[in-house]
């Protein structure tokens, strides 16, 4: 029942106006956006892109009345400077991977491509491209990005949850190699094992968050990733090569995705094209009761360059994250 104090002093009205209770605190649905590998040897921060892909999930939400995008957006750009500076080695990629491109040209010489421009086509792609996945699942690379983007997104959470006495709701765009790192970072916030890889590294930003979960405060809501190589590193630990040689999946629970919250489905969709080399299926990986997670094909350009790229002003993509939100 409501107390007295849920109702303005009643004195203050006029006669035949409404009583309404107050309302409590309301999930505000906080796009974040984690950036990840461009083929591209200058590569922007990325954001202006993501605005672009902002702009249409937002146009496409629009159709549905009782859909929206409430919070504040956050982003997140590794692999190169950013302002302010993000102060890890991470920042320098970019620069580092052209620097080795170009001197391996110059020894090469006319060798670096055959007649056709195919073999040097494919050594640009591996040294603007795959070079970052490299970085990532090395011990230093993984240290020096948790550190970077976990921190990043954690500390703008705490921000909004001291802020506001309204809970908060995540919905995560992720490509490529930024799909991993969400992919990780949602392990880290949500599995109740064991995380030794935090120590000295993310481990009170992890813990901050974990405190806001256990209370209540804080959810995801759906992860978008796109152009992800997910599947593909899976063979990165000793430990997921033996899981998948025993026929086992992983739990959705652990990433955050429960059935129980009542959220709907699929809760984590992700995006794929046959024409990009960098992107793969994700839904055997787990235990998919319900549909919980789908992989969905989008028509891209057939050029595997800008088929990776392409996601980000697919108006189909737009259109299936409006219908699934």
């Amino acid at each position: 029942m409501p107390k007295k104090d849920d109702y303005p002093d009643e004195g203050k009205m006029s006669r035949g106006a409404k009583l309404e209770p107050k309302k409590g605190p309301q999930w505000v649905e906080v796009p974040v956006f984690i950036h990840g590998i461009s083929p591209d040897k200058f590569p922007s921060s990325g954001e202006a892109e993501y605005r672009k892909l902002l702009k249409l999930v937002k146009e496409n939400l629009g159709k549905y009345p009782d859909k929206k995008l409430s919070g504040k957006p956050i982003f997140v750009t590794w692999g190169v400077p950013t302002t302010p500076s993000a102060g890890g080695t991470d920042q320098y990629l970019a620069q580092v991977e052209r620097t080795i491109q170009e001197q391996v040209k110059e020894k090469m010489g006319g060798a670096y491509s055959n007649p056709f421009g195919l073999t040097g086509y494919v050594r640009d792609l591996l040294f603007f491209g795959i070079a970052d996945l490299f970085y990532y699942i090395s011990a230093d690379g993984e240290k020096d990005l948790r550190k970077h983007v976990f921190n990043h997104i954690s500390r703008a959470l705490q921000a909004m949850d001291k802020e506001s006495d309204d809970h908060i709701s995540l919905n995560i765009f992720a490509h490529s190699a930024g799909s991993v790192i969400a992919h990780d970072m949602l392990y880290h916030m949500f599995s109740t094992r064991d995380h030794t890889s935090e120590k000295g590294v993310v481990e009170d930003e992890m813990d901050a968050l974990r405190k806001i979960i256990k209370a209540g405060r804080l959810r995801i809501r759906h992860l978008y990733t796109f152009g992800s190589p997910i599947s593909l590193l899976t063979l990165r630990a000793t430990a997921l090569v033996d899981k998948f040689r025993k026929g086992e999946t992983f739990a959705p629970q652990n990433i955050g995705l429960l059935m129980g919250d009542n959220l709907g489905t699929p809760r984590w969709v992700n995006f794929w094209s046959r024409y990009d080399i960098a992107s793969y299926p994700v839904d055997f990986l787990y235990s998919n009761e319900k549909g919980l997670i789908e992989d969905h094909e989008i028509q891209t350009s057939i050029n595997p360059k800008t088929a990776h790229t392409g996601y980000w002003t697919s108006n189909e993509m737009a259109e299936y994250i409006g219908k699934t939100f």
